[in-house]
């Protein structure tokens, strides 16, 4: 049986710990030339050096520990000790050499190294903390600037394919975290219980023909875009007559690009967990078919609204057909309309529209035809434009949760110059963003740890909240 150890003991290595932190300390403390930003500089740079050192010493002492002539794999066969296995792992600090025994016996399906389990050792070797930082980066930035960001903090230069791996393998789990209702709760909660939903396009990446590229078409694009779907939960106190709808409490928002069937249920689910204790229930939307099947079918006992602003901009588009825009006549008209509209005068709006169609205020037939399909909308909408009954309970009428979650959560992340996206990677930053957004970061890291210490480990790997104490 061959040795198990490393040829530097892990006291040694302390010592250069400490040879090398007597170097910071010394250059730092020391009065000098040097302007303050540049001993900054040096410190953080000599502290990176320091941690790495730290961090090799830890795993030479926990290799030291790891001596046994036999163990017990997870299936429950007997290994002798085999040889030693040598493995970089990737640290916040940098690359550490870590050796750990390995055990095996002919006939065994595989290896055991114990030591993995009990570091709870990532399948990749990329540290957790390393994945997360770069994860976090990677919500709101773009890989690019995730790599050059890590490179000048840290030093390190991690290739821009193995940061996308750490997005499609953590996107995926962000999944299971909400399926699996691990998301923390809100502290507070209002009575009323908003779902709000819209779409907004990504664009993807078109598949390369086989014989090459083509030449393109006069008004053909290589690229096009796949529509998201967003959904926001969230609950609010009563509208008591303010201009503005009360501010969200516990929002939460997600998009769903890859599983687009799931979408409502997704939606459903999470307006389930929330929705316990609220009093009232309201689902707002934009005027699209779709969404209001989804709403019938999924939220019955919703209050159904069709945003307040969107059904504005309806009525721009009647005033334009015989005002000119941006007139104060065009502004007049739509501000006795939207009156209208709050006192739940809906059917006199649209017999408005449809007598300029018809005395020849609103001239040309696609005009006329243009003012016929407006009044059309809003009889088709009426019962969610009851707007003077929504003030009364209390209830928002405006989408700016979900406007904003597509341009915040969508679009500014995913639309950038150039940017293009195949369907896993997509989704995989979506999920990772909307868990984000949502403030729930942390515990979805703190599970996702243990999660992949059950996946590769099952019950033999112990994963602990990490410790973070504050300066004193």
């Amino acid at each position: 049986m061959g040795s198990v150890g490393d040829d530097v003991g892990s006291g040694q290595r302390i010592a250069e710990c400490r040879k090398e932190f007597e170097s910071v300390l010394s250059r730092v403390t020391q009065a000098g030339q040097e302007t303050l930003d540049a001993v900054e500089r040096d410190a953080f740079a000599g502290l990176l050096q320091v941690g790495r050192l730290l961090l090799q010493a830890r795993l030479e002492a926990e290799a030291e520990q790891d001596k046994a002539a036999e163990v017990t794999s997870p299936g429950g066969q007997k290994l002798p000790y085999h040889s030693q296995k040598a493995v970089t792992y990737r640290s916040v600090f940098g690359e550490v050499e870590m050796r750990r025994a390995y055990y095996w016996a002919p006939g065994a399906e595989e290896g055991h190294c114990p030591l993995d389990a009990r570091l709870n050792l990532p399948a990749r070797k990329d540290s957790y903390l390393l994945q997360e930082w770069a994860l976090r980066m990677g919500a709101t930035q773009s890989f690019d600037e995730m790599q050059g960001g890590l490179r000048e903090l840290l030093k390190l230069e991690i290739p821009k394919r193995q940061l996308e791996t750490y997005a499609r393998d953590a996107g995926p789990a962000g999944r299971t975290f909400y399926e699996e209702r691990q998301a923390p709760r809100p502290k507070e909660e209002g009575p009323i219980l908003v779902v709000q939903t819209d779409g907004k396009g990504v664009p993807m990446k078109k598949p390369v023909p086989a014989e090459g590229p083509k030449r393109l078409k006069k008004g053909q694009k290589r690229d096009k875009k796949r529509m998201s779907r967003v959904g926001v939960v969230y609950t609010t106190e009563r509208r008591r007559g303010e201009e503005e709808d009360p501010k969200p409490m516990g929002k939460e928002v997600f998009a769903e690009l890859e599983k687009r069937e799931g979408f409502g249920q997704e939606l459903f689910e999470r307006a389930k967990a929330r929705g316990k204790k609220a009093k009232r229930k309201a689902f707002l939307a934009d005027g699209q078919k779709d969404l209001w099947d989804l709403a019938t079918e999924l939220f019955p006992d919703y209050v159904q609204i069709l945003d307040w602003m969107h059904a504005s901009e309806y009525l721009w588009k009647a005033a334009y057909l015989w005002l000119p825009e941006s007139s104060p006549e065009a502004h007049a008209w739509v501000a006795r309309q939207q009156k209208r509209f709050r006192k739940g005068r809906v059917k006199d709006v649209i017999r408005e529209i449809r007598k300029l169609a018809r005395d020849g205020t609103i001239r040309g037939k696609e005009k006329k035809k243009a003012a016929g399909k407006i009044a059309k909308y809003f009889q088709k909408n009426r019962e969610r434009m009851r707007y003077d009954r929504y003030r009364r309970m209390g209830l928002p009428i405006g989408t700016g949760a979900v406007e904003g979650a597509c341009r915040h959560l969508v679009k500014d992340r995913m639309e950038r110059s150039g940017m293009r996206w195949t369907v896993e990677g997509g989704q995989a930053i979506l999920t990772l963003r909307g868990i984000y957004v949502s403030e729930h970061w942390e515990c979805f890291w703190q599970w996702y740890r243990a999660d992949e210490a059950r996946k590769l480990y099952g019950q033999t790997a112990v994963v602990k909240a990490p410790v973070v104490r504050a300066a004193a």
